[in-house]
C-alpha cells in the first residue's frame, strides 16, 4: 500500500502538474494548427520553469544542508523552496504572456502562484498539501478551458477528481499530511486557479 502511495506521489508531483496542463491545453481543437516546434518550445519552458529549475534549487539546499531531504517532510525547510519557486511562476507567467498565449491561461498561472504564496504563508504555522494544491488547481484549469473553449470534458474531469482522491489518499497514507491538511490543499489551488482563469 505505501509502495503505491510513493508511486503515485511521485507521478502527481507538484512539480509535474504544470507541465500536465499545458500538455492537456494542447490537445484541445484550438491548438491543433499550431505547428509542433512552438508547443515544444512553450511547453519546455514551463517544464523548466516549474520543475526543473525548483527541483534543482530545491537539491542545491540538500547540498547545502538547509533541507534535510528531497521531499522536504519538514514544514520549516519549505519557506525558501516555496519563495524561489514562487518567482519561477512568475517568470513562466511573464513569459507565457510575452509568447501571445491565452490570457486567461497566463492568469492561470498567476493564481497558482498566488496559491503557492498563501502555502507559503500558511507553512509558518501548519502544513498544507501542495501535491493536492496542485491538483485542485489542475482540476479548475480543465474547468476554465471547458467554459473558454465551450466543450464538455467530462471523462477528464472525473479522471482528475478520482487522481486527487487518491494523491490525497497516498499522502495521508504517507503520514505527509492529515485529511485535513489535503483537503485544505486541494480547495487553495482550486479557488485560486478557477477566480484567476476567469479574469479575461
Amino acid at each position: 500500500m505505501r509502495l503505491a502511495a510513493k508511486i503515485i506521489s511521485v507521478i502527481f508531483h507538484p512539480l509535474f502538474i504544470p507541465t500536465y496542463g499545458i500538455l492537456l491545453l494542447f490537445t484541445t481543437a484550438r491548438f491543433a494548427a499550431v505547428p509542433f516546434l512552438p508547443k515544444l518550445i512553450v511547453a519546455t519552458t514551463v517544464l523548466c520553469c516549474t520543475a526543473i529549475i525548483p527541483a534543482l534549487i530545491i537539491f542545491l539546499f540538500l547540498k547545502l544542508g538547509k533541507v534535510t531531504s528531497l521531499n522536504i517532510d519538514k514544514r520549516q525547510e519549505r519557506t525558501r523552496p516555496y519563495v524561489y519557486s514562487l518567482v519561477s511562476y512568475m517568470l513562466c507567467a511573464y513569459y507565457l504572456w510575452n509568447v501571445n498565449m491565452p490570457r486567461w491561461f497566463v492568469m492561470m498561472v498567476v493564481g497558482s502562484a498566488a496559491a503557492l504564496l498563501v502555502l507559503l504563508l500558511v507553512n509558518l504555522r501548519w502544513k498544507m498539501s501542495a501535491h493536492l494544491s496542485a491538483m485542485g488547481g489542475l482540476l479548475a484549469g480543465i474547468f476554465v478551458v471547458a467554459m473558454h473553449y465551450v466543450i464538455n470534458p467530462y471523462m477528464l474531469i472525473i479522471g482528475a477528481l478520482f487522481a486527487s482522491a487518491a494523491v490525497g489518499s497516498s499522502r495521508v497514507i504517507l503520514d505527509a499530511h492529515t485529511p485535513e491538511q489535503t483537503l485544505a490543499g486541494f480547495f487553495n489551488g482550486f479557488i485560486f486557479v478557477m477566480i484567476a482563469g476567469m479574469i479575461f
